[in-house]
């Protein structure tokens, strides 16, 4: 039993650490329990203390977040990852959210709108988008892989039950 667990695609979550509870819980890849979600202490802020969690990219199967846009997502309890994948032709339109947004490009590139300012960004690139501010992209020829950074976590891309 893997009571502690809960697998849903394009993302890593482990709600609880119990070192009772072994895999094979219905997992996002084979040997492996999906979702890295911690709990912290209520109120706190903090994180119990739990042992280290690693994941490779390939374990966690992607989910869609706009036609064509792919993200795999890993979250503790203050601070989200999000690795999107942008293929040419799709594009992230125009959105806001609350929660702050800090990425880097790791593949490709693309044009970045946040509030009303455009750039082209390229591998190795920052940015930041900050609270309630529109943003888009749309990727280059080759598409785009970036590293999107959420504070607090995006309650729409966590798991629903």
């Amino acid at each position: 039993m893997c009571g502690a667990y809960r697998a849903t695609p394009g993302f890593a979550h482990r709600s609880v650490y119990d070192p009772e509870q072994g895999g094979g819980c219905g997992t996002i890849a084979p040997g492996r329990c999906g979702f890295i979600r911690v709990a912290g202490q209520s109120g706190s802020g903090t994180v119990p203390d739990h042992p280290p969690t690693f994941f490779t990219w390939d374990e966690i199967v992607p989910r869609e977040l706009f036609p064509g846009v792919t993200g795999q997502i890993v979250s503790g309890t203050n601070v989200m990852l999000s690795r999107v994948t942008i293929p040419a032709g799709s594009v992230v339109p125009p959105h806001s959210h609350p929660h702050e947004q800090a990425g880097w490009v790791i593949e490709g590139d693309a044009t970045f709108t946040i509030g009303g300012v455009s750039r082209h960004l390229k591998v190795g690139d920052y940015y930041f988008i900050g609270s309630n501010v529109t943003h888009a992209v749309v990727p280059g020829p080759d598409g785009i892989v970036g590293l999107d950074v959420f504070g607090p976590p995006r309650e729409d891309y966590l798991p629903r039950d």
